[in-house]
């Protein structure tokens, strides 16, 4: 019975330290969002013909000119890119902020009766 209960120990923690690694790419996720939201309000009063540094890639810019701050090229998966609003990219954005918010919570919540098992066996594995 001890070796059982030490193995399902073992097995909640690796799940716990899985969930806790979720929780973390979640965070980086919406740090994210929220600067990219940030970005797109500071870009309405940028003056139209103004040169900006575009990231192409990490660490990496290429100097352009802004001909509209208003539209914005989205990709919406599957190599398909269409035209959206500021305002419809905020709210793109308020809803993938939304969903992982969801995503987040359920987690926690997951995390909290994973852990709370966790010590119920190590007390049962102490007692014996």
């Amino acid at each position: 019975m001890d070796k059982e209960k030490y193995i399902e120990l073992q097995v909640l923690d690796q799940q716990i330290k899985n969930i806790q690694k979720q929780l973390q790419m979640i965070d980086d996720q919406m740090i994210e969002l929220i600067i990219t939201r940030q970005s797109i309000d500071e870009l309405k009063d940028v003056k139209l013909k103004s040169e900006i540094l575009s990231p192409i890639a990490s660490g990496i810019f290429v100097k352009s000119d802004i001909k509209d701050n208003n539209e914005f090229i989205v990709n919406v998966g599957s190599n398909v890119a269409v035209k959206k609003t500021r305002e419809e990219v905020k709210e793109l954005i308020e809803k993938q902020l939304y969903e992982i918010k969801n995503v987040q919570n359920e987690l926690l919540v997951n995390l909290q009766k994973m852990v709370l098992e966790a010590q119920n066996i190590e007390k049962e594995l102490q007692n014996v």
